[in-house]
């Protein structure tokens, strides 16, 4: 179901204004998964109950999506070159950003229970520790009303309302040397569309 309506939502915002709205919307999803990856590595301590690997790469992608909530917002602003656009559109994006937290989280807690059978679907402690994980006192999502709203001033940043570069600094050790990849560069050619070429 998730994915229907995903699509829905994004056909209908390329109808409405082609791939720049639409890349809009992956922006503001960014955004999203940036604060989530900002409450792994906050609470970083309550995954101690995880599987260990489990717990590793979840504490390493909430360390590269909250780079990346700042790196698509930097190349949509740069690529846009209109702040007052890029503004209107923030905007209208919100409700995207709302739908994600609010039914995207429950909707893949249904996924991922339902793969363990319908009696651990139905059992209600899952769904209290769930609920409790993810917007209890501590949970990854407690706090961020704030950073959302924020999402809707003009001279919004992600940095400015996260922790940020010193956040990635001081969180660096939970991403391993060799996951890192070379950036790669992005050329494009009228004959042969994008290509992407390793960088040296």
């Amino acid at each position: 179901p998730l994915e229907i309506w995903v699509d829905a939502i994004f056909t209908g915002m390329f109808k409405a204004g082609g791939y720049p709205k639409l890349v809009m919307l992956g922006v503001a999803g960014e955004q999203v998964f940036g604060l989530i990856g900002e409450g792994f590595l906050k609470q970083h301590k309550t995954l101690a109950k995880f599987d260990p690997r489990v717990a590793e790469i979840l504490l390493w992608h909430g360390y590269e999506e909250l780079e990346h909530s700042a790196a698509i917002f930097d190349g949509y602003m740069a690529l846009l070159n209109d702040p007052q656009r890029a503004h209107s559109w923030r905007l209208r994006s919100i409700p995207y950003m709302l739908f994600l937290m609010m039914i995207g989280f429950p909707v893949l807690m249904i996924i991922l229970l339902r793969h363990e059978g319908k009696r651990e679907l139905f059992r209600l402690k899952n769904w209290r520790d769930f609920f409790s994980y993810v917007l209890g006192k501590n949970g990854i999502l407690s706090g961020t009303g704030k950073q959302v709203m924020a999402y809707a001033k003009k001279d919004f940043h992600p940095w400015q309302h996260s922790g940020g570069k010193a956040m990635l600094e001081q969180y660096q050790h939970f991403a391993r040397p060799e996951w890192n990849m070379p950036a790669k560069n992005v050329r494009f050619q009228p004959e042969k569309g994008y290509e992407l070429q390793q960088a040296v």
